[in-house]
């Protein structure tokens, strides 16, 4: 993904838009023995003088239409999970389809099944009504066999491995 975001000492201005982004700091929060990393990225956003605090999670070294571990996908979700009470989280990608649905899909696979768990004695997930409706609202997304699996991995995992369940 090429970078759209101003590097550590360089704040970004667009004066006829009112618009500005500084940053504020940038730490590596998790390092696979892949050499694929989460980093944290933190900026002030400043619009028509409102200001904004972002934060930013980005998986490095994901390749385009491929796969990355259940572990390290697993990682990523936890680290949006103290952001999802907060504003909206996005997730994107360079082609917007395949790594930012794995991502969403296993997010959503989790986070309905610890929904279900609030209610039910067991958890019974619709997988495919789960990936559809996401395909629904992106046409292509997880176009990726592996990327699919990848997710119901992670998601199943997660559902696994969380503490309350």
């Amino acid at each position: 993904c090429p970078q759209y975001w101003p590097d550590e000492k360089q704040t970004l201005a667009f004066e006829e838009k009112k618009l500005s982004v500084e940053p504020k700091g940038e730490k590596k929060i998790y390092h696979s023995p892949q050499d694929r990393s989460i980093v944290l990225r933190q900026f002030s956003v400043t619009l028509h003088g409102e200001k904004r605090q972002i934060d930013q999670l980005q998986f490095v070294n994901w390749p385009d239409k491929g796969c990355i571990e259940a572990a390290e996908l697993k990682e990523l979700i936890l680290a949006m999970s103290p952001y999802q009470s907060k504003d909206p989280i996005t997730v994107h990608c360079s082609r917007g389809i395949g790594r930012t649905s794995a991502v969403i899909l296993a997010h959503t696979i989790y986070e309905s099944g610890i929904e279900q768990a609030k209610v039910k004695d067991f958890i019974d997930l619709d997988i495919f009504s789960l990936a559809s409706k996401l395909k629904n609202g992106r046409r292509y997304s997880v176009p990726a066999i592996d990327q699919g699996k990848l997710a119901i991995e992670t998601g199943y995992q997660l559902l696994i491995d969380h503490p309350s369940l």
